[in-house]
């Protein structure tokens, strides 16, 4: 399933004062009102137009994609002929789980969905069979009765109610039987679905209360794939965000200046920072980290390796603590300060602070 349209209505003024005035409004359009999605004739990777479908008024809405750029640059000019028919509004585009020339998205459970299903319905089925096993019945035995007898006394035999009294000679027996549907075996079918679910979607077993065989090492190791998926789909929300923030700052820069601003200028950055999805565990790494920068040194020390070298190794290490090494600019900063200790520890000229 995609992301849908980000609806974008700017104001409606036309002069450079009025459009700071009107605040922007971001709204959603849900992806099952979406009747089409027109892609550029000239580059089929990028779309340039959504189609709405048409509502209760039979009034059909296009709205053009916003593509952060000069659009003279970006189109041809069939293109921007296309794109000047998409006039009811601005809307951002995001999918997910799609090729770069598909128009719309696929839900994460798309591949999965045939067994949910199945899941969904075996677990109906246990419900209902776990409602037979507490069923039971009254077997009674009359022991030397005739057909008209049996029949007779099956006249005359009421369920007896909880705490009552039920007296009988020897020729009667009574029994109460239940079912016996197996429900091991429900469980064990049940088990085998849902792991097969979870791990089509990357999610450990635990994570959904089945304990199995995990213990807490293998449990650590069970999530890293699931957090590595996680964080791609955070990086996704955050070029989402990314789009929707150079877009208003893009705006804002063309009503103050009318120009269109470098979006690859530094001062028009925009970054997107996100939690730690889980705590991170940090001993282990800075174990490794000072193993790394003795060996380091070492190999510095015999000359087999370059100090750039020697950066990016560590900063491979110092990289899982949450903080990279640029190596170019380290080795600057080293350099700048080493040449600062070695004016500080210079000998003085005596002579420097005599007068005359």
């Amino acid at each position: 399933m995609g992301y849908g349209a980000r609806k974008v209505l700017l104001g409606s003024g036309t002069r450079r004062d009025a459009r700071l005035t009107h605040p922007t409004k971001l709204g959603y359009l849900d992806p099952s009102l979406i009747a089409e999605v027109i892609h550029d004739p000239d580059n089929s990777e990028q779309p340039i137009g959504i189609v709405a479908c048409t509502d209760r008024k039979g009034v059909q809405r296009k709205y053009k994609v916003i593509v952060n750029g000069p659009e003279e640059a970006l189109f041809t000019a069939r293109t921007l002929a296309i794109r000047q028919q998409f006039a009811d509004g601005e809307c951002f585009w995001f999918k997910v789980n799609s090729l770069c020339n598909d128009r719309r998205g696929r839900s994460d459970l798309l591949a999965l969905m045939d067994w949910c299903d199945a899941y969904e319905h075996g677990l109906f089925g246990e419900v209902d069979r776990q409602a037979s096993m507490r069923a039971f019945i009254w077997d009674v035995t009359l022991k030397g009765a005739t057909p008209e007898e049996v029949a007779k006394r099956a006249g005359q035999i009421a369920p007896p109610a909880p705490g009552s009294t039920r007296v009988h000679n020897d020729s009667e027996a009574w029994a109460a039987l239940s079912p016996d549907l197996q429900a091991a075996d429900g469980a064990a079918g049940a088990r085998l679905f849902r792991n097969h679910i979870l791990g089509g979607a990357t999610i450990p077993e635990h994570w959904y209360g089945g304990g199995g065989d995990v213990n807490r090492a293998t449990g650590d190791s069970m999530g890293e794939p699931t957090f590595k998926m996680m964080a791609m789909r955070q990086g996704f929300l955050g070029h989402m965000l990314q789009e929707c923030a150079r877009y208003q700052i893009r705006q804002r820069e063309i009503a103050v200046t009318g120009r269109e601003p470098d979006l690859f200028d530094a001062a028009y950055a925009v970054d997107v920072v996100w939690p730690e999805l889980t705590a991170r565990d940090t001993s282990k790494y800075a174990a490794a980290f000072g193993q790394v920068v003795v060996g380091c040194s070492m190999a510095l020390d015999k000359g087999l390796i370059g100090k750039e070298t020697a950066l990016r190794i560590i900063d491979t290490v110092a990289a899982r603590l949450g903080q990279g090494i640029d190596a170019d600019e380290e080795l600057e900063k080293a350099a700048n300060e080493a040449s600062q200790r070695e004016e500080a520890d210079g000998f003085p000229d005596p002579a420097a602070g005599l007068d005359g």
